[in-house]
């Protein structure tokens, strides 16, 4: 967003950056055609792998992208950290 950091905000964003980086916090998942991982993306620091589709015979992957909240429409109505 381009905005200056503090020194604080820079040293939490580190200390954040070396904890989720160290593999001991790792968990690895391999999905197999059909299957989905469901996560929520307050709770988990995640990541992916480079996905590589291996050809055009129609078996390429489709990704669909969803969120669940317990109340309100397709908008986000208040901050999402208060969507539970």
């Amino acid at each position: 967003m381009d905005a200056e950091l503090d020194e604080e905000t820079s040293a939490a964003l580190e200390a954040m950056q070396a904890i989720i980086e160290m593999p001991e916090n790792w968990l690895e998942f391999r999905l197999q055609p059909g299957q989905i991982l469901y996560g929520h993306n307050q709770l988990v620091a995640h990541g992916r792998t480079e996905f590589r589709d291996l050809g055009n015979d129609g078996s390429r992957r489709h990704l669909l992208r969803f969120w669940l909240r317990n109340a309100g429409g397709i908008d986000l109505e208040a901050d999402p950290a208060l969507i539970a």
